[in-house]
């Protein structure tokens, strides 16, 4: 019939969505639930009150009495998730709530804002260095011109760790805008190009670089997000 169509297909659309969705009566029992809040919450749920959350449960009994509260992140399911929920009442004295996993865009949060902390920190070093060396430069063109080369080779090394910091934040800026290309890229020869423009300084450092890239790696990937990678990773080890 008509009705078991609409039904069906009402059904089909929210089984394949994203969120997860619970349909409470007046009473607080769910009169629906799809695959999707099944897999959030853990498990099928009966009741509000069977909610273990205490925020989701406020949420659904604030919106079954008709009234309405900010959507709310609780954090559920065997593998933990941050979910934000939002519940509204609907016509027939029924309660629609809408689970959305936002766990991901939490940890870029996280990382952005340690990433920003840390660069800001970074940032702060050179820069009072080069003023610092810039002053004494000065000082030394007329007291001491003996020791100008000196502080301008200094000058210029912190120069390029400014220039390095400011690079990775406009690679993070490029990383969150753009769609990434990817290709088939021999991994193996790209670290080998990283590992070869560190020679110089790993040899600075007094350590050994040793490479081990006899067999190709082919990965799919942006090559030159692949290189920042290696670099970033060799220049912190």
């Amino acid at each position: 019939t008509d009705v078991e169509r609409d039904r069906s297909t009402r059904e089909a659309i929210l089984s394949s969505m994203e969120e997860g969705v619970l349909l409470f009566d007046q009473e607080g029992s769910v009169v629906y639930q799809n695959d999707r809040a099944r897999e959030l919450l853990g498990g099928p749920v009966g009741s509000a009150r069977e909610l273990v959350q205490p925020a989701l449960r406020e949420l659904v009994d604030t919106a079954t009495s008709g009234g309405t509260l900010q959507p709310v992140e609780v954090v559920a399911g065997p593998l933990p998730r941050t979910l934000l929920a939002s519940a509204m009442p609907i016509e027939g004295w029924q309660t629609l709530t809408v689970l959305r996993d936002v766990t991901q865009a939490r940890m870029i949060d996280a990382v952005r804002r340690d990433f920003v902390a840390n660069a800001s920190h970074e940032l702060k070093t050179p820069v009072a260095s080069i003023q610092a060396l810039a002053e004494t430069l000065v000082a030394a063109a007329s007291n001491d011109p003996g020791e100008v080369p000196r502080f301008a080779a200094q000058l210029e090394r912190e120069a390029i760790r400014l220039s390095r910091i400011v690079s990775d934040l406009l690679d993070l800026s490029r990383l969150e805008g753009e769609a990434i290309t990817r290709n088939d890229v021999r991994l193996d020869r790209l670290v080998a190009e990283e590992a070869g423009r560190l020679q110089e300084r790993v040899e600075e450092a007094k350590l050994r670089l040793v490479e081990d890239l006899e067999r190709p790696v082919v990965v799919k990937g942006s090559a030159r997000d692949l290189s920042l990678l290696a670099r970033n990773l060799l220049e912190n080890a």
